[in-house]
């Protein structure tokens, strides 16, 4: 891992990774999966999921642009 790389984003990617661990503890232990209430909770898990995911991989990038960026200018500028 690049020391650069703020470990707020690690973090954020562990978040994401217990939304995902929490809408599979939901869709396989959901006992009233057949269920008017048991698709609506799978289907707003899921939208969850999604938003989730958005929001990680934005997150990511733009962690990922200002650490590019910071580097850009700590290179020095001119022939090596």
């Amino acid at each position: 891992m690049d020391r650069r790389y703020p470990r707020r984003y690690v973090y954020l990617f562990a978040l994401f990774l217990l939304v995902l661990v929490g809408y599979l503890v939901l869709i396989f232990n959901d006992p009233a999966a057949g269920t008017r209430e048991g698709v609506l909770a799978q289907v707003i898990g899921q939208k969850v999921v999604v938003y989730a995911c958005v929001l990680s991989v934005l997150a990511q990038s733009v962690g990922a642009r200002r650490v590019l960026r910071q580097s850009a200018q700590d290179r020095p500028v001119g022939p090596a």
